[in-house]
């Protein structure tokens, strides 16, 4: 009948249920004593060491470490390294440990396997005294033997590669900090140098090349204000290296060092034997490299939009490339199988930089070489212009603290960006109120915008408040000069 055949589907559900929390129960209790063993194991490492320095009396030697991959260490601490499924099947230990990119082949010895001084520095590897799993004495399936012993993996000649080439790293970043704050060149210095036939020693680059500088150089406004410039590089470099050597892949797709070969093949693999390369826009190392001149030629090959870029001074950015050539240079020194390695270029396929004259009249709405032109050309490039203008989203505080978007607010083009002041004068112009208090948006926060002080590159959205102090504006216009008023 119906319900006896809904009663057994129940039994059945319920047998399903009691064996998976059987399961889990196991597992949860397994772990949980293995964690805690682990954890108290840890604690008292810093002790013991030294307790056996002072009965020495005299320093002693590091105690032996191992190589412990922190995506797995993390899995196995919150007990998420097995599913469900595993667990029915009995499978209580720890899934396998997987080294991934935290291993690099020796560039001497290609069956050796060296560990990556950049995945200790990126936090991807964690270093932890082998006496620590040893006295778990095998609970929870832990044992020193699971991990690459440190002193086997470890290479003197990778750690002289990874500080060499952070060494490289911060003169590069410095290189891009004095070419944004003394390399700029503004429109009446361009045309200086024009009018000397010196017009090649400006050269243009793309605005959203000044943007990735400016994080590269630790943020806008005061975020970076009383930091040493030591410490931000070396954000930025971790950052950087993060990123090319481990962004954009998750751990558990990581069990294969090398795009398709197995932790034994790999390093058995002869070291001409390169990756391949993923598809653009797909991971990580596709965007290493920089281009600092592409999107900016037009169709007629020259600068077609300069209001979406700014001109620095040639023999500033050719330092920069130098520097960042010998960089790449340094990552590959490291990372030998790696095919694009994080490094600035002039430009795709050889571009070359483009000086402050190369702009081009036809796509900016002017006449042609030849002297003549047509409307429509002539309106569509205006109309391009326009589009292209920078526009400020201007939000409004009410007296009752709401927040409302109000408008859009053009900003005018120059040499120097506008001041306080004078985007109050522009919001008086446009938005008919007088300003009381300016404040820009950036990464979320609220900042005050004195009257002397320029808008920020990476600002794009401003917050106003009304003077509401300032005395109504004559009503009924209409009437203005009649009889009707005195």
């Amino acid at each position: 009948s119906v319900v006896a055949e809904d009663n057994a589907t129940l039994t059945t559900e319920l047998q399903a249920f009691r064996s998976q929390s059987s399961a889990v129960e196991a597992f949860l209790k397994q772990r949980r004593a293995a964690v805690m063993q682990l954890l108290q194991a840890l604690r008292a490492a810093p002790t013991q060491v030294a307790a056996a320095e002072a009965a020495a009396g005299a320093p002693r030697a590091l105690p032996p470490l191992v190589v412990v991959p922190t995506p797995w260490l993390d899995a196995f601490l919150r007990g998420e390294d097995r599913s469900l499924q595993e667990l029915l099947e009995g499978r209580l230990r720890p899934k396998e440990v997987s080294y991934a990119r935290a291993l690099l082949r020796s560039p001497t010895c290609p069956d050796r396997q060296i560990l990556d001084p950049l995945a200790v520095w990126c936090g991807e590897v964690k270093l932890i005294p082998a006496d620590a799993f040893d006295q778990l004495g095998g609970a929870g399936g832990l044992d020193s033997t699971l991990f690459v012993p440190f002193e086997e993996a470890a290479a003197p000649e990778a750690c002289k590669a990874a500080w060499s080439l952070h060494k490289l790293f911060q003169q590069e970043w410095l290189q891009i900090r004095k070419l944004l704050s003394e390399g700029k060149v503004a429109a009446p210095e361009a045309r200086q140098l024009q009018a000397e036939g010196r017009g090649e020693e400006a050269v243009w680059l793309p605005l959203k090349v000044q943007r990735l500088w400016q994080k590269v150089l630790g943020g806008t406004g005061g975020t970076a204000k009383g930091q040493a410039w030591e410490l931000l590089a070396l954000r930025a470099f971790l950052r950087e290296v993060h990123e090319a050597r481990w962004g954009g892949r998750a751990w558990q797709d990581e069990g294969k060092p090398e795009d398709g070969l197995e932790l034994q093949e790999f390093f058995a693999a002869p070291r001409c034997a390169e990756p391949r390369v993923r598809a653009a826009g797909t991971g990580g190392l596709d965007r290493c490299e920089v281009h600092l001149t592409e999107g900016l030629l037009c169709p007629h090959g020259r600068v077609g939009n300069p209001r979406a870029a700014f001109l620095v001074r040639r023999v500033e950015v050719e330092t920069l490339l130098e520097l960042s050539a010998a960089k790449g240079k340094a990552y590959r020194a490291l990372w030998p199988h790696v095919r694009v390695v994080p490094q600035y270029r002039g430009g795709p396929r050889g571009q070359l930089l483009l000086p402050s004259a190369a702009t081009c009249s036809v796509c900016q709405g002017k006449a042609s070489p030849s002297g003549e032109g047509t409307t429509a050309a002539t309106s569509a490039a205006a109309a391009a212009a326009a589009a292209s203008q920078r526009k400020l989203c201007v939000k409004r505080r009410y007296a009752s603290k709401v927040l409302r978007k109000v408008g859009q607010l053009p900003v005018p083009d120059g040499d120097e960006a506008p001041t306080g002041a004078a985007l109050r004068e522009l919001v008086r112009e446009l938005l008919s109120f007088t300003v009381s208090s300016l404040r820009v948006e950036v990464q979320g926060e609220e900042m005050d915008l004195g009257n002397d002080q320029p808008l920020e590159d990476a600002v794009e959205t401003i917050i106003v408040e009304k003077d509401e102090t300032e005395p109504p504006a004559r009503e009924a216009s209409a009437f203005s000069g009649s009889i009707f008023r005195s």
